[in-house]
């Protein structure tokens, strides 16, 4: 059984998202953690869904999707845990 994982890095509206898409091997899913660093540098870290992805490519893209959704809800409210409970919602209802 070999581990599989991608790392990737972006920044979107003054925010740095780095995502880690995984999995334990061959035949299971591709999970997503996702850690935000804000403008001040305080990081928010978040989880895609719980069922995790087939391909690494929709894990990738799914995860930057709520990052981008966190930070725009994060901006608007100012609030951490607002923006979170907003990105993972909809990062459920993406699945």
């Amino acid at each position: 059984m070999s581990r599989q994982s991608r790392f990737e890095t972006k920044t979107f509206r003054g925010c740095e998202l780095r995502l880690h898409a995984g999995r334990e091997g061959y035949d299971a899913p591709w999970l997503v953690r996702l850690d935000v660093y804000d403008r001040t540098g305080t990081k928010t870290r978040l989880h895609g869904r719980s069922e995790g992805w087939l391909n690494w490519e929709a894990a990738v893209i799914d995860g930057f999707q709520m990052g981008r959704e966190f930070v725009n809800a994060l901006l608007a409210t100012g609030d951490a845990g607002q923006a979170a409970d907003a990105a993972n919602r909809s990062s459920a209802m993406a699945g």
